[in-house]
């Protein structure tokens, strides 16, 4: 009777420890920035090192190591070059700020191999100025953490806002 109840917790010990491999304990993340704006690459630096300098087990269960890319220019080119560098590195979500000229071909590669994109400046006029692409879409996900912590959908804030604008050119076009 005890060897079989040792032989069950060796056992799940086992599994236990198996399961904890399963996700890693380093994420590595892409940076792509232009020369010029050094203000964005330092803000990124400086909330991937707050982050890795909290204590806190339970709110940093695991390490962010960043890889950056600096272009010259936002030509195809440098920007395709850039994103097969990051994704070589492993790199699991990208951050970057970009213009018109870059954008459609770094959406295009992150859908295509399924790399988050995520970017507080997207080159369209309108109203919403952060856009996250991801890959695996993860909006469920998202909405139960923000159910969780009872957060407001900002998303259907910017929605509702989005139709609001396009009923009043609808509205200024038909007269």
């Amino acid at each position: 009777m005890w060897h079989r109840t040792v032989a069950t917790v060796l056992l799940l010990l086992r599994f236990w420890g198996d399961a904890l491999a399963g996700f890693p304990n380093q994420i590595n993340i892409g940076g792509l920035f232009m020369r010029s704006t050094v203000q964005e690459h330092s803000a990124f630096r400086f909330a991937v090192q707050l982050y890795n300098t909290n204590q806190n087990v339970t709110e940093k269960p695991f390490h962010l190591n960043y890889n950056v890319d600096n272009l010259e220019s936002s030509n195809s080119f440098s920007v395709t070059h850039a994103f097969c560098s990051q994704f070589s590195r492993g790199v699991y979500a990208i951050f970057g700020f970009y213009d018109r000229r870059s954008m459609n071909t770094l959406t295009s590669f992150c859908g295509a191999l399924h790399t988050s994109f995520i970017t507080p400046s997207f080159p369209i006029d309108a109203d919403v100025q952060f856009v996250i692409q991801m890959r695996p879409s993860l909006r469920g996900a998202i909405r139960s953490l923000l159910a969780y912590y009872k957060m407001p959908l900002s998303e259907e804030r910017q929605r509702t806002r989005e139709r609001k604008w396009s009923r009043k050119r609808r509205a200024i076009a038909q007269k």
